[in-house]
């Protein structure tokens, strides 16, 4: 974990990878995997860590004993600039051992993630400002689609699927502080970006 859940362009965090062997017999040739996100710059990493297959970045902490915990951290630096399309950033840490003083009993908490959203907080409301409607009069919806921010969104996409008793369906949209590449105007069903 990196102790947050919100990341922004030139943000640093350092993610904090426990390793315990919770068995009673050693685990050799302990290998740590970390798989940093796309979107971020390698920092650092505590101890001996090799980065020549960044983005993955390894641990060879050889043997762990019975009961024994290890504690690793890596830093990054967000991209001020990140891929298109970047809505969260996954970061996945495995553990494996050489197996050579059994199989691991649980070897499904041998992988953690940490998950962190990108700093987009897109919101959505909808009214047609009345509490009942006249069957052949028409009705206005008003959907009004905010990024709180504070990054900025690509490719974002607002969909309204509306029941078969309405008929003549038809939209508009307008934007305002910059909003860009939207359909102004359709019929039927929304599926706008």
């Amino acid at each position: 974990t990196d102790g947050v859940d919100r990341l922004e362009g030139g943000d640093s965090t350092t993610y904090t990878i426990t390793v315990t062997n919770d068995g009673n017999q050693d685990a050799d040739n302990v290998l740590v995997t970390d798989v940093l996100p796309a979107g971020v710059t390698f920092d650092s990493c505590s101890a001996s860590c090799d980065t020549t297959g960044l983005p993955t970045v390894t641990w060879d902490l050889g043997t762990v004993a019975g009961g024994d915990t290890v504690v690793l951290t890596i830093t990054v630096t967000v991209d001020e600039v990140v891929p298109d399309g970047t809505r969260q950033f996954l970061n996945t840490v495995s553990v494996e051992d050489d197996g050579a003083n059994g199989p691991d009993p649980t070897p499904e908490n041998n992988t953690a993630e940490d998950i962190d959203t990108y700093g987009v907080d897109l919101a959505v409301t909808k009214t047609d400002g009345q509490t009942t409607a006249v069957p052949g009069q028409p009705i206005t919806y008003t959907i009004v689609v905010t990024n709180v921010g504070p990054s900025p969104v690509t490719g974002a996409t607002v969909s309204d699927v509306f029941p078969n008793t309405f008929t003549e369906v038809t939209y508009t949209a307008s934007a305002s502080g910059g909003a860009t590449g939207f359909v102004a105007n359709g019929s039927g069903n929304i599926n706008n970006t």
